[in-house]
């Protein structure tokens, strides 16, 4: 069975999520206003 949409798990783990994001822009000189996310 699918686990239901939980918010207060999905903000547990924004630091997560975003880490990878912010360690490739500092490496590669850009900022994340010039980067966009993209998602599953």
């Amino acid at each position: 069975m699918a686990e239901t949409w939980n918010p207060e798990k999905h903000e547990k783990f924004t630091n997560y999520r975003r880490r990878p994001f912010a360690d490739l822009t500092s490496r590669v000189g850009s900022s994340s206003r010039a980067c966009a996310e993209v998602g599953p």
